[in-house]
């Protein structure tokens, strides 16, 4: 992930069979606490297992916030079963910008032959 985020932060990944298939960042500023997952689908099952990893490296965090997108049902789900409860919804806005390359020549790629 790109984007800044203010206070303590950690980032984990979850990998399975030499392949990374899970995200989590916490961070913790002035008592409150953030967390945010990604799973891939074929690791649903450890959405749980690393939803509480999280919050048991937020240990003090008097509160604690979750942005959960609408598409991510599973981790509304996971979060529902652990107390959490809607606040606001959100919305992502998207400014796309291309900048033309400068660099006219071509190159070649290897490619190894089996």
């Amino acid at each position: 992930s790109i984007e800044a985020v203010k206070g303590d932060v950690q980032e984990f990944v979850l990998v399975r069979e030499d392949s990374a298939t899970g995200w989590l960042r916490i961070s913790k500023r002035s008592g409150t606490g953030l967390i945010e997952a990604v799973i891939h689908p074929d690791d649903v099952s450890e959405l749980s297992r690393l939803v509480d990893f999280g919050l048991s490296r937020l240990g003090t965090a008097k509160v604690v916030y979750c942005l959960a997108p609408e598409y991510q049902v599973d981790l509304q789900s996971v979060l529902k079963l652990r107390g959490f409860g809607e606040v606001a919804d959100y919305v992502t806005l998207v400014k796309t910008m291309t900048v033309r390359g400068s660099q006219t020549e071509r190159f070649r790629a290897t490619v190894p032959s089996i």
